[in-house]
């Protein structure tokens, strides 16, 4: 290594010829040095602080003072510079206390040994140089730790270290922070184990730490613990850190709070299986937990109970108040079923005012049977939503594992097809799955598939039963009817077809279809030169509910050329009174047309003077369940008396269904019925039957007079 060149050099010594043999020393090895005689502490003090030497020799014994004082002058002002002292023989002790002060050498003072003065001059050299070498390096690495330390500081992960033996050695800011350890505690008493809940332990034992030793490094998922208690979620990297025999010296490790990612990913694992409206399990969960049930059922020799229910009339209620209403209804309905369900019993909504219920751990079909008796009896309290007082009922159909089926699809077709039984029962009540039932569900989506061909294949006709005045015997009207004639099932009655279409929404184009075609017929009888007569068109709930029902029967009007007065329609008590305002303002609208509207099945519903005087009502249709008995059942009797006064005190009409015999005749007639219709004149029968039946002037005001 090249020793550090020598510009300046004090030399300190009051002996002439002493100076001269070290000055000639020195020169010899150093030609380009600048040796300073100092003759005094003045002049030593000056060429201290100005010239700044690279090297002060000196003898210890000297007039004017001594080397031990000048070396503690010339290290206070140049720490750096060295200092080489002569000493007389004797004076070790002398030499000892100069280098506890800083003197980097000594040599005797004796003309022999001045010669060694460039030799011990460079070895003093060397070592200082090598010394601001190792100070430099210090000084870089402190520098390059506080750095990373700062670095490391500022960063916002936990970063650590431990030994093998798990004793902590640093954590970071950021780590003590996410453990809530002040800064200025010290934590080398602690482990790594002191700061993990005793799984994420395991986790560095038996994983992540035997990874680390093979590989180098490992990465997963682990936790941190609070002092608290609390569990913090981590991603961690924890590398092992070894010596060039391959031993292991410590181990790092750097590991981030993934609690906002873990709470992300259980909400979207509960969106995934739960409904977002009421928090209930969803299909997907539902079917799970299922799939539980019948198999804790096999191992206990147990049955399952899976209910499915539907609210019966949410659709009005939640077409008449709003969705948010509904929602709001749904929520409730899912509160009160929760409680009433059973502890170990899964809930859950399948969509819409779907819901459905595991139920395992039977013993018997009677245990299912108490259960569906207390959640229909969970529904006779009012639901009270926003200012509402909401009445509501439900339908459950039930099927039992293993009795009906031994898997979950299976099981849930099941319920579906009895929950469909107890809405054609009209709601409120529990029907258990037979296998019949399955028979009508596969004849009743046959029957839905045929039903969505018939109308664009012609196979749907118009009959037409005619309606008789009492006191003419005329026809004075026709109800019009629907049939089906399929090519290979034949004449399907109206009361098998009519509510798939209802449930399926066909009844919508097939009714406006009912209109154009009964309208169109109509008119070709008058321009046959056949009498205008009033056409009775039944109107479906679905239809009624349209909301430009008025401006579609205005189209078909206009279309056709037949005049509103001859058209009139029939729609039940159950479809008005669904939305009483509503309907109030739609039959205003229908009457303001000039259109007759007639209100059918009457008494069977919910009749009520009331809302009856409110509507725009032309004639009252009297049901047939009353008139059939009417000449033995005194309580029909004195039923269809009183809907024959009633409505004539209100300015209606009446007409009477289903009249088949004469004694059912002479007791409408002489309760001043005005019209009726039934076998006994006529069945339902085709236009071109009508049309002879016009043309013969057919009368029957012998048997109405007889």
């Amino acid at each position: 290594m090249n020793t550090p060149l020598i510009q300046t050099c004090l030399l300190i010594d009051d002996n002439p010829d002493d100076r001269m043999l070290v000055m000639r020393a020195l020169l010899q090895d150093f030609p380009a040095m600048r040796v300073v005689h100092i003759i005094d502490l003045a002049s030593f003090e000056h060429r201290l602080a100005n010239d700044h030497p690279d090297l002060i020799v000196t003898d210890y014994h000297l007039g004017w003072s001594n080397g031990l004082a000048l070396l503690q002058r010339a290290k206070a002002a140049l720490p750096n510079c060295p200092v080489i002292m002569f000493t007389g023989t004797g004076s070790e002790e002398i030499a000892v206390e100069a280098m506890q002060s800083g003197l980097d050498d000594y040599v005797l003072k004796a003309p022999r040994h001045y010669g060694l003065l460039p030799t011990r001059i460079r070895s003093v050299l060397a070592h200082k140089h090598q010394q601001q070498l190792l100070q430099q390096t210090q000084r870089a690495l402190q520098d390059s730790e506080a750095r990373l330390r700062a670095i490391i500081n500022s960063g916002t992960d936990y970063i650590g270290m431990f030994g093998k033996d798990g004793s902590v050695t640093y954590i970071n800011h950021a780590g003590r922070t996410l453990l809530q350890i002040d800064l200025t505690e010290d934590i080398g008493s602690t482990r790594i184990s002191d700061y993990m809940p005793p799984w994420g332990v395991q986790i560095m034992l038996n994983e992540a730490i035997p990874h680390a030793v093979r590989n180098g490094v490992w990465a997963g998922e682990c936790a941190l613990m609070r002092r608290d208690g609390t569990e913090i979620p981590v991603s961690a990297v924890i590398a092992a850190h070894k010596f060039a025999d391959g031993s292991i010296d410590f181990f790092s490790g750097i590991m981030r709070d993934i609690s906002e990612r873990k709470r992300y990913e259980a909400q979207l694992s509960h969106l995934a299986t739960h409904d977002v409206l009421t928090g209930l399990p969803n299909r997907a969960l539902f079917t799970d937990r299922l799939e539980v049930a019948m198999h804790d059922a096999n191992r206990q020799h147990q049955l399952v109970a899976v209910m499915m229910l539907n609210l019966d009339r949410f659709k009005t209620i939640n077409d008449s108040l709003g969705h948010e209403t509904g929602n709001s209804l749904l929520r409730a309905v899912a509160e009160r079923l929760d409680k009433v369900k059973g502890d170990n019993n899964t809930l859950a909504r399948l969509g819409g005012d779907e819901f459905a219920l595991v139920c395992g751990g039977l013993a018997q079909l009677n245990d299912a049977s108490e259960l569906t008796r207390t959640i229909l009896g969970c529904f006779e309290a009012a639901f009270h939503i926003e200012q509402h007082e909401l009445f509501l009922t439900t339908s459950i159909g039930i099927t039992v594992y293993p009795l009906d089926d031994r898997s979950a699809i299976g099981l849930l077709k099941n319920a579906a097809i009895a929950l469909n039984r107890s809405k054609d029962l009209g709601g409120d009540t529990y029907q258990f799955y037979t296998a019949s039932m399955n028979a009508q569900s596969l004849q009743h989506l046959m029957l839905s598939n045929a039903l969505h061909h018939a109308l664009r294949r012609d196979e749907l006709q118009l009959h037409y039963q005619p309606q008789i005045n009492l006191k003419s015997g005329e026809i004075c009207g026709m109800e019009v009817l629907l049939r089906w004639t399929h090519p290979q099932l034949g004449n399907i009655p109206p009361a098998e077809f009519i509510p798939i279409a209802e449930k399926t929404g066909l009844i919508v184009a097939i009714g406006e279809w009912i209109l154009r075609t009964a309208c169109q017929q109509s008119i070709a009888w008058q321009l046959a030169g056949l009498p205008a007569l009033p056409i009775a068109v039944n109107l479906s709930g679905r239809q009624f509910a349209q909301y430009n029902l008025t401006q579609i029967i205005t189209h078909i009007l206009a279309q056709t050329g037949l005049a509103p007065h001859l058209l009139e329609l029939e729609i039940t008590e159950s479809t008005l009174i669904q939305d009483i305002q509503a309907s109030i303002a739609t039959l205003r609208e229908l009457n303001n047309l000039g259109i007759r509207i007639s209100i059918d099945d009457f008494g069977t519903g919910y009749s009520s003077l009331s809302y009856l005087k409110s509507f725009p009502i032309s004639t009252i249709k009297i049901d047939q369940s009353f008139v059939r008995d009417i000449h033995t059942d005194p309580d029909d009797a004195a039923i269809v008396s009183a809907i024959i006064a009633m409505a004539k005190s209100l300015g209606m009409e009446t007409i009477a269904e289903g009249v088949e015999t004469s004694e059912q005749l002479s007791f409408l007639r002489s309760r001043q019925c005005d019209s009726i219709q039934g076998y006994y004149f006529s069945r339902p029968v085709t236009n071109e039957m009508i049309t002879q039946m016009l043309r013969e002037n057919w009368n029957l005001s012998f048997v109405v007079n007889s």
